[in-house]
């Protein structure tokens, strides 16, 4: 679907005739300077979900959902753009200055769903007047009342719904920043930032540090509805690096509900317990679900908390969560 015609009202470039005449010469100069570099870069056509739309400028008023898409704000440097967010981010994986500037993000109202789901109207998102959304369930926003009103959602590959998702490797979160990168003509940047991912990738894995099976699980404490992920979903990139066979690794989709009885079949020799900030409360719910004492993993205490930020969707924190994984297991 190409939307340039219905972001084009938000996403426009300003003209040059409409700087105001009080300007002084040199501002003339520097911002004509400035457009005719935007204009031999835009329209930029950005695909993501199967979905594409054009824009014609850089994004300067950005919305995100849960934590998804900013790890990739903090790497590009663009944090300072975003005007709001809904859900829940997990900050403690972040410096204590970063976690500073989350907090002064406005959080808008939502309503938990569930499974990581939050809910928000759109004519609140549409109040904060954003030019770019970053979201991980299209499913919960009205997405074609948004693109009308001029703003470009922006949904990462990972949480595309589709049978034929690719085996996860590290190189899809190589991608998924060089693909927002693009979005904001932040291609060097991009480039830098990978260049030292991959660096990191290297080391955490010229050995293997363990083996035997294991599961990934997220669980909301409180909530006996529990879900794993399967081999697109970056948990299987970290497990196959650090040596470990993922007991789903057999089925395509990256995140699906599962039963107790499946987990008792299955019965990894690891778990790794996937939170929102509250690790002590997921590893609760989860080992006092009925059942869970019989997992081996429960009874030999092999039990990993992650903030789950640091597994999907492919970004620089997925590589941050190989090495939390490596230094917990070495």
């Amino acid at each position: 679907m190409k939307l340039r015609s219905l972001l084009a009202p938000a996403l426009s470039i300003i003209a040059l005739s409409a700087i105001a005449c009080g300007n002084t010469e040199s501002a003339k100069v520097d911002s004509a300077t400035s457009e005719t570099k935007a204009s031999s870069y835009y329209p930029q056509t950005v695909t993501a979900c199967d979905t594409t739309f054009e824009i014609d400028k850089a994004p300067e008023r950005i919305m995100f959902h849960n934590s998804t898409g900013a790890s990739t704000l903090v790497d590009l440097g663009l944090l300072d753009r975003v005007v709001a967010r809904f859900g829940v981010v997990e900050t403690s994986t972040y410096d204590a200055e970063t976690q500073a500037k989350f907090d002064n993000i406005e959080v808008l109202d939502s309503v938990k769903k569930g499974g990581g789901h939050y809910i928000v109207s759109t004519e609140a998102i549409l109040e904060k007047k954003p030019d770019l959304l970053i979201a991980s369930t299209p499913g919960d926003l009205d997405v074609e009342k948004l693109y009308e009103a001029g703003v470009a959602v922006y949904i990462p590959e990972a949480y595309c719904s589709r049978d034929d998702a690719p085996h996860a490797t590290f190189e899809q979160s190589y991608k998924e920043i060089k693909t927002l990168a693009a979005v904001f003509e932040a291609n060097d940047k991009a480039d830098e930032v990978v260049k030292k991912l991959k660096e990191k990738v290297s080391a955490a894995t010229t050995a293997k540090v363990s083996s035997g099976t294991a599961t990934a699980v997220f669980v909301t404490p409180g909530d006996s509805t529990f879900y794993v992920y399967g081999n697109s979903s970056m948990v299987q990139a970290q497990f196959e690096a650090i040596g470990w066979d993922n007991v789903y690794d057999s089925e395509s989709k990256r995140v699906f509900k599962i039963s107790m009885e499946s987990l008792l079949e299955k019965n990894p020799e690891n778990i790794v317990i996937l939170h929102q900030g509250d690790a002590e409360g997921a590893i609760e719910t989860f080992t006092q679900a009925h059942g869970a004492s019989e997992l081996q993993a429960v009874k030999n205490n092999k039990i990993i908390p992650m903030p789950f930020p640091l597994t999907d969707p492919p970004s620089s924190l997925s590589i941050e969560g190989l090495q939390y994984l490596h230094d917990e297991l070495s």
